[in-house]
Protein backbone atom coordinates (compact mmCIF):
# COMPACT_ATOMS: atom_id res chain seq x y z
CA UNK A 1 0.00 0.00 0.00
CA UNK A 2 1.39 3.66 -0.92
CA UNK A 3 1.61 6.17 1.15
CA UNK A 4 -0.15 9.10 0.99
CA UNK A 5 -2.45 7.58 -1.51
CA UNK A 6 -6.25 9.22 -1.74
CA UNK A 7 -8.75 6.86 -0.01
CA UNK A 8 -11.99 7.37 -1.08
CA UNK A 9 -15.65 8.38 0.18
CA UNK A 10 -17.27 4.97 0.70
CA UNK A 11 -20.27 6.00 -0.80
CA UNK A 12 -23.86 4.87 -0.52
CA UNK A 13 -26.81 6.38 -0.89
CA UNK A 14 -28.50 9.06 1.76
CA UNK A 15 -32.73 8.96 1.12
CA UNK A 16 -34.61 12.21 3.43
CA UNK A 17 -37.69 10.56 3.43
CA UNK A 18 -40.54 13.27 3.77
CA UNK A 19 -43.69 11.94 5.78
CA UNK A 20 -47.47 13.43 5.32
CA UNK A 21 -49.14 14.28 8.47
CA UNK A 22 -46.78 15.69 10.75
CA UNK A 23 -44.37 12.48 11.11
CA UNK A 24 -41.52 15.03 9.87
CA UNK A 25 -38.36 13.98 8.08
CA UNK A 26 -36.95 10.10 8.54
CA UNK A 27 -33.11 8.94 6.99
CA UNK A 28 -32.94 6.21 5.41
CA UNK A 29 -28.80 5.24 4.39
CA UNK A 30 -27.61 2.76 2.59
CA UNK A 31 -24.83 0.49 1.32
CA UNK A 32 -23.87 -1.72 -1.37
CA UNK A 33 -20.51 -1.13 -2.47
CA UNK A 34 -17.29 -4.19 -1.97
CA UNK A 35 -15.32 -2.64 0.42
CA UNK A 36 -15.80 -1.37 4.09
CA UNK A 37 -17.52 1.37 5.81
CA UNK A 38 -17.97 2.83 8.84
CA UNK A 39 -20.61 5.14 10.41
CA UNK A 40 -21.48 7.60 13.38
CA UNK A 41 -24.14 9.33 14.22
CA UNK A 42 -23.89 13.49 15.52
CA UNK A 43 -26.46 16.41 16.41
CA UNK A 44 -26.44 19.83 14.72
CA UNK A 45 -27.61 22.67 16.16
CA UNK A 46 -30.43 24.95 13.85
CA UNK A 47 -27.24 27.41 13.26
CA UNK A 48 -25.47 24.39 11.93
CA UNK A 49 -22.82 23.84 14.90
CA UNK A 50 -21.42 20.46 15.31
CA UNK A 51 -23.07 19.98 19.06
CA UNK A 52 -21.80 16.02 19.74
CA UNK A 53 -21.82 12.59 18.55
CA UNK A 54 -24.87 10.13 19.38
CA UNK A 55 -24.62 6.80 20.29
CA UNK A 56 -26.72 4.96 17.58
CA UNK A 57 -29.99 2.91 19.32
CA UNK A 58 -31.33 -0.33 18.39
CA UNK A 59 -34.52 -0.58 16.37
CA UNK A 60 -37.43 1.28 19.00
CA UNK A 61 -34.42 3.10 21.15
CA UNK A 62 -35.02 6.42 22.69
CA UNK A 63 -31.37 8.05 23.14
CA UNK A 64 -31.33 11.57 24.46
CA UNK A 65 -29.01 13.96 22.93
CA UNK A 66 -29.10 17.93 22.79
CA UNK A 67 -31.77 20.02 21.81
CA UNK A 68 -32.85 21.39 19.56
CA UNK A 69 -30.97 20.23 16.89
CA UNK A 70 -30.86 17.54 13.94
CA UNK A 71 -29.18 14.27 13.60
CA UNK A 72 -26.70 14.16 10.81
CA UNK A 73 -24.50 11.02 9.53
CA UNK A 74 -20.69 10.75 8.83
CA UNK A 75 -19.56 8.34 6.46
CA UNK A 76 -15.92 6.58 6.87
CA UNK A 77 -13.66 6.83 3.45
CA UNK A 78 -13.23 2.88 1.54
CA UNK A 79 -10.98 1.27 4.50
CA UNK A 80 -13.71 2.17 6.92
CA UNK A 81 -11.46 5.41 8.11
CA UNK A 82 -12.18 8.63 9.13
CA UNK A 83 -9.52 10.98 9.08
CA UNK A 84 -9.08 13.62 11.88
CA UNK A 85 -7.21 16.51 12.39
CA UNK A 86 -5.44 17.73 16.35
CA UNK A 87 -6.75 20.80 17.14
CA UNK A 88 -3.95 21.79 18.92
CA UNK A 89 -1.04 20.63 16.75
CA UNK A 90 -3.00 20.61 13.28
CA UNK A 91 -1.39 17.20 12.52
CA UNK A 92 -3.30 14.84 10.62
CA UNK A 93 -3.97 11.03 11.41
CA UNK A 94 -6.86 8.67 10.78
CA UNK A 95 -8.83 6.14 12.76
CA UNK A 96 -12.31 4.28 13.31
CA UNK A 97 -13.12 5.29 16.37
CA UNK A 98 -13.97 9.15 16.33
CA UNK A 99 -17.13 9.11 19.02
CA UNK A 100 -15.77 9.46 22.30
CA UNK A 101 -13.00 11.77 23.47
CA UNK A 102 -9.71 11.32 21.50
CA UNK A 103 -5.96 11.75 21.68
CA UNK A 104 -3.55 12.97 19.43
CA UNK A 105 -0.78 10.95 18.73
CA UNK A 106 1.47 13.15 17.79
CA UNK A 107 1.29 15.69 20.63
CA UNK A 108 -1.10 13.99 23.09
CA UNK A 109 -3.54 16.70 22.91
CA UNK A 110 -7.05 14.84 24.53
CA UNK A 111 -10.33 16.56 23.49
CA UNK A 112 -13.97 15.45 22.49
CA UNK A 113 -13.89 13.98 19.56
CA UNK A 114 -16.18 16.73 17.63
CA UNK A 115 -12.96 19.00 17.93
CA UNK A 116 -11.15 16.47 15.57
CA UNK A 117 -13.55 16.74 13.11
CA UNK A 118 -11.66 17.81 9.39
CA UNK A 119 -12.84 20.84 7.40
CA UNK A 120 -14.06 18.02 4.64
CA UNK A 121 -16.22 16.60 7.66
CA UNK A 122 -18.07 20.00 8.35
CA UNK A 123 -18.60 20.54 4.64
CA UNK A 124 -20.09 17.03 4.69
CA UNK A 125 -22.25 17.69 7.99
CA UNK A 126 -23.70 21.09 6.29
CA UNK A 127 -24.71 19.69 3.16
CA UNK A 128 -26.37 16.75 5.18
CA UNK A 129 -28.39 19.32 6.83
CA UNK A 130 -29.20 21.13 3.75
CA UNK A 131 -30.78 18.19 2.21
CA UNK A 132 -33.35 17.50 5.42
CA UNK A 133 -33.67 21.00 5.73
CA UNK A 134 -34.56 20.76 1.88
CA UNK A 135 -36.80 18.00 2.34
CA UNK A 136 -38.55 19.51 5.16
CA UNK A 137 -39.39 22.42 3.24
CA UNK A 138 -40.32 21.22 -0.12
CA UNK A 139 -42.57 18.23 1.40
CA UNK A 140 -40.79 15.88 -0.91
CA UNK A 141 -38.04 13.26 -0.60
CA UNK A 142 -34.38 14.10 -1.44
CA UNK A 143 -31.66 11.60 -2.45
CA UNK A 144 -27.87 12.17 -2.65
CA UNK A 145 -26.62 9.24 -4.36
CA UNK A 146 -23.18 9.27 -3.25
CA UNK A 147 -22.26 6.21 -5.40
CA UNK A 148 -23.58 8.60 -8.31
CA UNK A 149 -21.67 11.23 -7.78
CA UNK A 150 -18.33 9.64 -7.49
CA UNK A 151 -18.33 7.72 -10.46
CA UNK A 152 -19.90 10.49 -12.61
CA UNK A 153 -18.09 13.19 -10.94
CA UNK A 154 -14.34 11.44 -10.66
CA UNK A 155 -12.16 14.49 -11.22
CA UNK A 156 -15.34 17.35 -10.52
CA UNK A 157 -17.40 15.74 -7.10
CA UNK A 158 -18.66 18.36 -4.84
CA UNK A 159 -15.79 19.85 -2.02
CA UNK A 160 -17.89 17.96 0.66
CA UNK A 161 -17.80 14.08 -1.18
CA UNK A 162 -13.84 14.16 -0.20
CA UNK A 163 -11.47 11.72 -0.10
CA UNK A 164 -9.05 10.68 2.83
CA UNK A 165 -5.29 10.16 2.68
CA UNK A 166 -3.40 6.84 3.59
CA UNK A 167 -0.40 7.78 6.37
CA UNK A 168 2.46 5.80 6.88
CA UNK A 169 2.15 3.53 9.89
CA UNK A 170 -1.50 1.86 10.45
CA UNK A 171 -1.88 -0.34 14.10
CA UNK A 172 -4.43 -1.98 15.79
CA UNK A 173 -4.56 -1.37 19.49
CA UNK A 174 -5.49 -3.70 22.46
CA UNK A 175 -8.89 -1.52 22.51
CA UNK A 176 -9.58 -2.95 18.70
CA UNK A 177 -9.18 1.23 17.93
CA UNK A 178 -7.30 1.27 14.37
CA UNK A 179 -5.15 4.15 13.45
CA UNK A 180 -3.16 5.43 10.92
CA UNK A 181 -0.42 7.56 11.64
CA UNK A 182 2.84 9.48 10.04
CA UNK A 183 6.02 7.67 11.00
CA UNK A 184 5.48 5.01 13.52
CA UNK A 185 5.84 5.97 17.45
CA UNK A 186 2.56 7.23 18.33
CA UNK A 187 -0.32 6.89 20.86
CA UNK A 188 -4.15 5.24 20.35
CA UNK A 189 -6.68 8.38 19.23
CA UNK A 190 -9.39 6.16 21.66
CA UNK A 191 -7.31 4.75 24.57
CA UNK A 192 -3.94 6.70 24.84
CA UNK A 193 -2.07 3.68 24.83
CA UNK A 194 1.63 4.62 23.65
CA UNK A 195 2.68 1.76 20.79
CA UNK A 196 6.20 2.42 21.37
CA UNK A 197 7.33 -0.50 22.84
CA UNK A 198 5.53 -2.70 19.92
CA UNK A 199 7.21 -0.24 17.61
CA UNK A 200 11.01 -0.72 19.28
CA UNK A 201 10.73 -4.50 19.64
CA UNK A 202 10.08 -4.32 15.74
CA UNK A 203 12.98 -2.01 14.61
CA UNK A 204 16.36 -3.88 17.17
CA UNK A 205 14.58 -7.28 16.09
CA UNK A 206 15.41 -6.25 12.67
CA UNK A 207 18.91 -4.82 13.69
CA UNK A 208 19.56 -8.18 15.58
CA UNK A 209 18.95 -9.71 12.40
CA UNK A 210 20.74 -7.75 10.07
CA UNK A 211 24.04 -8.14 12.66
CA UNK A 212 23.24 -11.89 12.35
CA UNK A 213 23.28 -11.58 8.43
CA UNK A 214 26.22 -9.25 8.42
CA UNK A 215 28.39 -11.86 10.91
CA UNK A 216 27.44 -14.66 8.78
CA UNK A 217 27.58 -13.77 5.11
CA UNK A 218 29.77 -10.96 4.50
CA UNK A 219 33.03 -11.37 4.87
CA UNK A 220 34.76 -8.87 3.21
CA UNK A 221 35.87 -6.21 5.28
CA UNK A 222 35.26 -3.26 3.17
CA UNK A 223 31.43 -4.36 2.60
CA UNK A 224 31.16 -5.24 6.89
CA UNK A 225 31.88 -1.86 7.44
CA UNK A 226 29.92 -0.19 5.51
CA UNK A 227 27.20 -2.55 7.10
CA UNK A 228 28.49 -1.84 10.71
CA UNK A 229 27.98 2.26 9.97
CA UNK A 230 24.14 1.83 8.45
CA UNK A 231 23.37 -0.45 12.15
CA UNK A 232 25.08 2.88 13.86
CA UNK A 233 21.28 4.15 12.70
CA UNK A 234 20.33 1.87 16.36
CA UNK A 235 21.54 5.81 17.64
CA UNK A 236 19.07 7.54 15.54
CA UNK A 237 16.03 5.40 16.59
CA UNK A 238 16.82 5.84 19.93
CA UNK A 239 16.71 9.64 19.34
CA UNK A 240 13.62 9.68 17.69
CA UNK A 241 11.83 7.94 20.29
CA UNK A 242 13.15 9.91 22.97
CA UNK A 243 12.11 13.01 21.29
CA UNK A 244 8.90 11.53 20.66
CA UNK A 245 8.12 10.71 24.14
CA UNK A 246 9.98 14.48 24.95
CA UNK A 247 6.36 16.20 23.13
CA UNK A 248 4.54 13.91 25.75
CA UNK A 249 6.46 14.81 29.00
CA UNK A 250 5.99 18.27 28.33
CA UNK A 251 2.55 18.04 28.36
CA UNK A 252 2.80 17.30 32.07
CA UNK A 253 2.06 20.40 34.96
CA UNK A 254 5.42 21.84 34.71
CA UNK A 255 7.20 26.33 35.18
CA UNK A 256 7.38 27.57 32.36
CA UNK A 257 11.19 27.13 32.40
CA UNK A 258 11.32 23.44 33.26
CA UNK A 259 8.60 23.16 30.40
CA UNK A 260 11.27 25.35 28.09
CA UNK A 261 14.25 23.32 29.17
CA UNK A 262 12.07 20.01 28.31
CA UNK A 263 11.17 21.21 25.19
CA UNK A 264 15.15 21.68 24.07
CA UNK A 265 16.94 18.42 25.55
CA UNK A 266 18.97 17.06 23.16
CA UNK A 267 19.24 13.04 23.24
CA UNK A 268 22.51 13.56 20.96
CA UNK A 269 24.44 14.20 24.41
CA UNK A 270 23.19 10.57 26.24
CA UNK A 271 24.67 11.51 29.42
CA UNK A 272 23.54 14.76 29.76
CA UNK A 273 19.73 14.33 28.76
CA UNK A 274 19.78 10.75 31.19
CA UNK A 275 20.54 13.09 33.92
CA UNK A 276 17.69 15.34 33.04
CA UNK A 277 15.15 13.07 32.81
CA UNK A 278 15.89 11.09 35.76
CA UNK A 279 15.93 14.28 37.83
CA UNK A 280 12.94 15.55 36.62
CA UNK A 281 10.58 12.54 36.05
CA UNK A 282 12.54 9.93 37.81
CA UNK A 283 13.23 7.96 34.94
CA UNK A 284 16.16 5.88 35.10
CA UNK A 285 17.13 5.13 31.43
CA UNK A 286 20.85 3.89 32.40
CA UNK A 287 18.84 1.61 34.43
CA UNK A 288 21.03 -1.72 34.74
CA UNK A 289 23.63 -0.19 32.77
CA UNK A 290 27.30 0.22 34.60
CA UNK A 291 29.37 3.55 33.99
CA UNK A 292 31.84 1.92 31.56
CA UNK A 293 29.13 1.05 29.52
CA UNK A 294 27.33 4.38 29.73
CA UNK A 295 30.66 6.32 28.73
CA UNK A 296 30.96 3.55 25.70
CA UNK A 297 27.49 4.92 25.18
CA UNK A 298 28.48 8.73 25.21
CA UNK A 299 31.43 8.01 22.54
CA UNK A 300 29.01 5.82 20.22
CA UNK A 301 26.46 8.68 20.35
CA UNK A 302 29.13 11.16 19.43
CA UNK A 303 30.64 9.26 17.05
CA UNK A 304 27.49 8.71 15.16
CA UNK A 305 27.31 12.65 15.22
CA UNK A 306 30.45 12.77 13.76
CA UNK A 307 29.31 10.47 10.90
CA UNK A 308 26.30 12.19 10.17
CA UNK A 309 27.68 15.52 10.29
CA UNK A 310 31.10 15.54 9.68
CA UNK A 311 31.60 12.80 6.92
CA UNK A 312 33.61 10.48 10.18
CA UNK A 313 36.28 13.02 10.85
CA UNK A 314 36.95 13.63 14.58
CA UNK A 315 36.64 17.57 15.35
CA UNK A 316 37.60 19.03 18.48
CA UNK A 317 33.30 19.02 19.61
CA UNK A 318 33.95 15.12 19.97
CA UNK A 319 36.98 14.98 21.79
CA UNK A 320 35.26 17.54 24.41
CA UNK A 321 32.58 15.58 24.34
CA UNK A 322 34.17 12.33 25.02
CA UNK A 323 37.80 12.32 26.41
CA UNK A 324 38.37 9.89 23.83
CA UNK A 325 42.33 9.74 23.68
CA UNK A 326 42.91 7.34 21.33
CA UNK A 327 41.94 9.36 18.35
CA UNK A 328 42.95 12.47 16.38
CA UNK A 329 41.17 15.86 15.24
CA UNK A 330 40.96 15.09 11.23
CA UNK A 331 41.24 11.54 11.73
CA UNK A 332 38.52 9.56 10.08
CA UNK A 333 36.84 6.97 11.83
CA UNK A 334 35.40 3.30 11.60
CA UNK A 335 33.23 1.16 13.18
CA UNK A 336 33.99 -2.23 14.45
CA UNK A 337 31.97 -5.14 14.96
CA UNK A 338 32.97 -5.56 18.12
CA UNK A 339 31.47 -1.92 18.87
CA UNK A 340 28.08 -2.61 17.00
CA UNK A 341 27.90 -5.95 18.83
CA UNK A 342 27.83 -4.01 22.32
CA UNK A 343 25.96 -1.14 21.24
CA UNK A 344 22.58 -2.67 19.94
CA UNK A 345 21.42 -4.22 22.81
CA UNK A 346 22.91 -1.32 25.27
CA UNK A 347 20.83 1.44 23.02
CA UNK A 348 17.71 -1.23 23.17
CA UNK A 349 18.20 -1.37 26.95
CA UNK A 350 18.26 2.67 27.11
CA UNK A 351 14.88 2.85 24.69
CA UNK A 352 13.19 0.09 26.97
CA UNK A 353 14.11 1.90 30.10
CA UNK A 354 12.87 5.30 28.65
CA UNK A 355 9.42 3.82 27.84
CA UNK A 356 8.82 1.62 30.92
CA UNK A 357 9.63 4.85 32.95
CA UNK A 358 7.18 6.99 30.85
CA UNK A 359 4.49 4.51 31.07
CA UNK A 360 5.00 3.79 34.97
CA UNK A 361 3.91 7.87 35.26
CA UNK A 362 0.27 7.89 36.51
Amino acid sequence: MEEFQEIAHTGGKIEFLYSEGGQGVGIRISHANPWATTMVQLCISYDGEVLDFVPCGGIGAVIPYPQPSLLAFLLSDREGLFGQSCPKCNSYFRSNSISGNTTCPYCGDIEKGIEFLTENQLKFLRHFCESFIMAHNEKRNVTVDLDELLNNMEDNSPDWLYPEERQQTKKKCECRCLYDILGDYGVCPACSKPNYAEILTEKFDAFEAQLADVVENIKDRADREVEWEKLTRCVSEFEALANNLRIHLANFPATPKRRSDINRLSFQGIINSASAIKNWFDIDIFKGITDQEQKFLNKMFNRRHVFTHNGGRIDQEYIDNTGDTTVRINQTIKFRSREVKRLIPLVRQCSENFINGFESIK
